[in-house]
């Protein structure tokens, strides 16, 4: 496993980190035995980084992860975690931050988190209609979220602060991340959707991240890439059979399964870069992410130990080679 500093903070963690979400979720709906055997697999493989919120399985990434950190004896990690305003706290936005960063606490049953992260994505305006991730403006964080961020921060129940991007609007971030208080993002970026730092077309608006990478860049934050495989699109097996090939534990995406279906459609392009017997596409898919110096570390979702064996030897690996990663520009042009 190799480290990279995150952006110009003393913060350095594993290039691959291991992400508690329901997508993959063996650390949420595995056995008990199970989610004992991911976690010991990633320590494994040298993986510092743990991230995880509320949201994961209704609480219970974060409730299983600790418990397994505990009975193996609390290693040194770096754990995220998040909180998330939903559209019935947005009177109340301190309180709630205040609150779930307790709650999260008790279930990861550790005194502070390393990085407090805002889940909900920086838009240009509100949108209570929108349940998961409500959108939250720039001057919503500044004048609300920043000061209980910092005052938690003071009281030493975290560390850094962070920002997540997904669905979010790059201008609005660029303004909060202007701050120069927030050390860590989440952000989408893959060879499916790579706008973050490549600009392509036929991407929803709220999927289109053009210029998030030259704005963390500019303000020195690190970025932990999600989603690296494309919620699993980016696999020869969903590629063949669709969201009916996903693994048992990794639930279908929430409200629409179908939803994936784009992304498979956008991953077609790049199944060459499998080479049976060699690499697959999904080792190919972290060593194309790896490549970004805007990277700090790449979130997995993990099933069972061997997708952690395989993006721990991706690291090890390193990078694509610059032809490699010269065709695939190719392609993004092409899908200009």
């Amino acid at each position: 496993m190799r480290y990279r500093k995150v952006g110009r903070s003393s913060l350095e963690v594993s290039e691959i980190a291991f992400g508690t979400g329901d997508t993959a979720g063996g650390i949420v709906y595995g056995s008990s035995r199970e989610q004992a055997a991911l976690v010991e697999a990633a320590l494994e493989a040298g993986i510092t980084l743990f991230d995880c919120s509320p949201d994961y399985g209704k609480g219970m990434g974060e409730a299983n992860l600790g418990r397994v950190l505990k009975d193996i004896g609390a290693p040194d990690v770096t754990i995220v975690t998040k909180v998330e305003i939903m559209p019935e706290d947005m009177s109340r936005i301190g309180d709630k931050i205040r609150e779930s960063l307790h709650d999260s606490l008790l279930r990861l049953r550790r005194d502070h988190v390393d990085v407090l992260m805002l889940h909900n994505p920086c838009r240009a305006m509100r949108d209570p209609a929108i349940r998961v991730w409500t959108p939250l403006t720039p001057d919503d964080i500044l004048d609300q979220v920043l000061p209980v961020f910092a005052e938690l921060r003071q009281a030493g129940k975290t560390r850094f602060l962070g920002l997540a991007c997904e669905s979010a609007h790059v201008p609005s971030v660029h303004r909060v991340l202007a701050t120069r208080e927030f050390t860590l993002v989440n952000a989408w970026y893959n060879l499916v959707n790579p706008s973050a730092a490549t600009p392509v077309s036929g991407l929803a608006v709220n999927r289109n991240y053009d210029g998030l990478f030259a704005a963390t860049a500019e303000f020195g934050v690190g970025v932990a890439v999600i989603r690296p495989l494309a919620g699993g699109a980016l696999t020869s097996a969903m590629i063949g059979g669709g969201e009916a090939a996903r693994n048992p534990l990794s639930r279908p995406l929430r409200h629409d399964p179908k939803r994936i279906l784009p992304d498979i459609q956008r991953a077609r392009p790049f199944a060459y870069l499998e080479r049976p017997g060699v690499r697959t596409l999904s080792e190919a898919a972290y060593r194309f992410v790896l490549a970004s110096r805007a990277v700090s570390s790449i979130v997995g979702g993990f099933s069972e130990p061997s997708h952690i064996a395989e993006a721990a030897m991706c690291s090890e690996r390193g990078p694509l080679d610059a032809d490699e990663l010269a065709e695939i520009q190719d392609i993004f042009r092409r899908e200009r």
